[in-house]
């Protein structure tokens, strides 16, 4: 058995090791990916496909208004990325030909943008009003697909996005037995 008789040359060894892997593993690495540039502000009306899942049901209040339901999602489309929307909306009214309604009262939603897989900024704004329209009761023991639409007001943005104002729409489905995403519609952004 050989043993390194100096700390020096075991020192040497290890750097030496060290330096080789590391040359290695560079050379596996893919090439960066840089934004394009520059990143032009917006301008016009954008069709966003939303694919989502509810992250939180919120809490029901003593009124029974439903505060901070949450979900978070991907878009596709002319503007892909991902989204967030928060919002709070009435106890349900029963409608004459069966099913209910609940009135949104408010919320907030912010969109992540990725230009050529590179962040390149994100938008914001609040929920300013909007409906969830259920069918005619239960399935099994999910409840009934509900329809989503909500008028949005775009409120400003980061990066390239900082100035944005805008305003928008959200038609859409909320199905707790859609396999995939149980929230999932049109987004609609005009700036």
């Amino acid at each position: 058995m050989h043993k390194i008789k100096s700390p020096a040359l075991l020192l040497m060894a290890i750097l030496i090791g060290g330096v080789l892997t590391n040359a290695t593993a560079q050379r596996r690495l893919p090439p960066a990916i840089e934004p394009p540039s520059p990143i032009q502000p917006l301008s016009g009306t954008y069709k966003i496909d939303v694919s989502a899942n509810e992250l939180s049901a919120g809490e029901v209040d003593f009124s029974g208004t439903t505060n901070g339901w949450t979900s978070y999602g991907v878009t596709a489309g002319e503007m892909s990325g991902y989204i967030f929307f928060s919002m709070s909306y009435s106890a349900p009214t029963a409608l004459e030909f069966g099913g209910e309604v609940k009135q949104v009262t408010g919320g907030s939603w912010s969109k992540l943008i990725f230009i050529k897989g590179v962040y390149a900024g994100s938008i914001n704004g609040r929920i300013i009003s909007g409906e969830l329209v259920s069918g005619t009761g239960v399935v099994g023991e999910l409840v009934a697909p509900m329809t989503i639409s909500l008028e949005l007001a775009g409120d400003g943005g980061t990066e390239a996005f900082a100035d944005s104002v805008g305003s928008g729409t959200f038609v859409g489905v909320m199905d707790y037995g859609h396999k995939g995403s149980n929230v999932y519609g049109t987004l609609s952004l005009t700036y």
